[in-house]
């Protein structure tokens, strides 16, 4: 795909609705002059796909299918791909939506009849008139021309709930795959090019592979965990946040969402810790946690930075990937890399759910050999009282990673 020029004019070959995202990226994305994104960006269709259940009707459901990019897959998470692409800032653009039942479909670029939806885009990504899309499709839907498309191409027309459940979709592709990377990319669009961000990521992408193995152990009922914007990694020493909420039935409409924000470092220094602790006593958040990341996994990530780097910049290569497995850049590294990243994220839940039972295995990670060094204690930071938990984890009587849970 082309580079993105403000000056340049928009390829008549592209769809109208990639035509109207590919504007909205050159209009708000103003910083991309000197920074080519061309390999970032990844075409899209959109499916409303009717499938059956069992002990249930039919019903609408939501794929996405890559044309660029990333092998030929349909992906049934929408939320697991937008967060994937945030991660990696990429740029998901649209470049038709289809509504499909068995081999019969209806694409919404070839009918005229459909020129509201375009009409929509317009509004919804330059206009910010997000229930002008509620209202609008409730006329429509009961328009006869629509109605007669449907039924000329054999397809169930879509259930109001349906259909706002389509746009839903659009409304989490516009939010979180431009709206929120536009704050947290900066003026300079650092992130994209910044080392320490490569290693964050990695990290990241073991959240969105281990979570659900994590939850079914420790009985987190969900937990999610995002990079912080700009500001926060700037300005509040603040890399990650962790959203996360623990199963109690007992208490099951009492609880709510924790909050941690996460430092990652590689620094052990007493220095950076004293620079936290003065930070979060006079902060307004109740738990912070500091991550010291261990030499082995820093020497480890550091050989495949390049590795990492080629495969953003080279959207061929990801093209080429199989089309079974979710496409997870740490999926084509060695496992044994990652090892002591894994058994990191698992403690660290471990930690923050006060955790007693031992367990010994998750997939291939063993973890018979891990000890935990841990003390709690409290101190006055400018002159208010905070109190910590450290963790230290040794592999084979290596250290190879220190956690410090504050808290007030």
């Amino acid at each position: 795909m082309e580079k993105i020029d403000k000056n340049q004019e928009l390829n008549n070959s592209k769809s109208k609705i990639e035509k109207i995202m590919n504007y909205y990226i050159k209009e708000n994305y103003w910083n991309l002059e000197n920074i080519d994104i061309s390999s970032r960006i990844v075409t899209i269709d959109i499916y409303l796909q009717m499938i059956e259940l069992p002990e249930k009707r039919e019903e609408y459901r939501i794929f996405i299918k890559p044309i660029s990019w990333l092998p030929d897959l349909k992906i049934k998470n929408p939320a697991s791909f937008l967060s994937f692409c945030n991660i990696h800032s990429f740029f998901p653009v649209i470049n038709n939506l289809y509504i499909k039942n068995g081999q019969n479909e209806i694409s919404i670029n070839k009918y005229k009849e459909f020129a509201f939806v375009i009409r929509l885009f317009n509004l919804f990504f330059f206009k910010w008139y997000d229930f002008v899309l509620y209202d609008v499709i409730r006329h429509y839907l009961k328009d006869q021309e629509i109605q007669n498309i449907f039924e000329q191409n054999k397809i169930e027309l879509p259930t109001q709930a349906e259909f706002l459940y389509l746009l839903k979709t659009l409304e989490d592709i516009k939010k979180s795959s431009f709206d929120i990377p536009k704050y947290n990319l900066h003026k300079k669009l650092w992130k994209l090019n910044n080392v320490w961000t490569y290693r964050e990521n990695i990290f990241l992408e073991i959240w969105m592979k281990y979570e659900n193995k994590i939850r079914e152990k420790l009985w987190y009922e969900n937990t999610y965990i995002k990079a912080s914007s700009f500001e926060n990694d700037t300005k509040r020493k603040t890399d990650f946040d962790l959203i996360y909420l623990l199963d109690n039935s007992s208490q099951r409409y009492k609880y709510s969402h924790k909050k941690i924000p996460i430092q990652f470092t590689t620094s052990p220094s007493a220095k950076k810790i004293n620079s936290i602790e003065k930070f979060f006593s006079l902060s307004s958040y109740n738990n912070f946690l500091y991550i010291q990341v261990g030499w082995m996994f820093k020497m480890k990530i550091s050989k495949i930075e390049k590795i990492y780097e080629d495969r953003i910049k080279n959207d061929k290569k990801r093209e080429n990937q199989s089309p079974w497995n979710f496409p997870f850049f740490i999926n084509s590294i060695p496992q044994s890399w990652l090892k002591e990243a894994i058994i990191l994220y698992f403690y660290m839940h471990k930690m923050l759910s006060n955790d007693k039972y031992n367990i010994w295995k998750i997939d291939w990670i063993n973890f018979s050999s891990v000890n935990i060094k841990s003390f709690e204690t409290s101190k006055i930071v400018n002159w208010k009282k905070i109190k910590l938990k450290k963790q230290s984890l040794f592999l084979n009587r290596k250290n190879i990673w220190n956690m410090i849970l504050y808290y007030k």
